[in-house]
């Protein structure tokens, strides 16, 4: 039987891969490089990354989570199971081990012909530096045949006068729902 390998990359994509409703629908996995964040996930399927770029702590910059994913590589490779029919992606963008993270597993998804869903936020306007790379990796994405599904955080206002920890809570939920809608479309 082919599944749907669903990976949430970074502490953004570790918190959204957390949802029930993704469960259900594929083989779920929390990666990153920063062991604590990985501690907190109730996922029993957790992969650190990068032990000996990061030290198990988070990746500073999406260059070395670049360097961090590329040197657990083997152990990113060895989830793409015979049964592996689809790659979902789950990340913020812009920061760092979400950002570095999605090109390395995308390439190996794409080495095994197997299609790529990614599904991001990226931050809003007044982050700057921040919203720029998200934006450059969305782009960077798309032409490397990845379908991107963005959650932009400058939508917010969409949920009204809320708190911040609200707010993300409402955008994962969004980004959920919408990986949910993009899976049923393709399985």
């Amino acid at each position: 039987m082919k599944k749907t390998l669903i990976l949430g990359l970074g502490g953004a994509g570790t918190i959204m891969v957390n949802s029930a409703a993704l469960q259900e629908l594929g083989c779920v996995f929390a990666i990153n490089t920063d062991n604590e964040s990985l501690k907190k996930s109730p996922l029993p399927n957790k992969l650190l990354i990068g032990s000996s770029i990061c030290n198990g702590k988070a990746a500073l910059n999406p260059t070395q989570a670049r360097l961090a994913a590329e040197s657990s590589k083997v152990s990113l490779e060895e989830l793409f199971t015979s049964e592996i029919n689809h790659l979902v992606l789950l990340a913020g963008l812009g920061g760092a081990t979400g950002t570095g993270v999605i090109h390395v597993l995308s390439e190996i998804a794409k080495s095994k012909n197997i299609p790529v869903l990614a599904s991001v936020t990226i931050p809003s306007k007044m982050e700057g530096i921040r919203r720029d790379i998200a934006l450059q990796t969305v782009t960077q994405l798309e032409t490397g045949n990845v379908k991107v599904v963005v959650y932009d955080h400058e939508d917010a206002s969409e949920f009204g006068d809320i708190g911040m920890l609200e707010l993300m809570a409402k955008a994962d939920q969004s980004v959920c729902n919408e990986v949910v809608r993009e899976l049923k479309v393709a399985i």
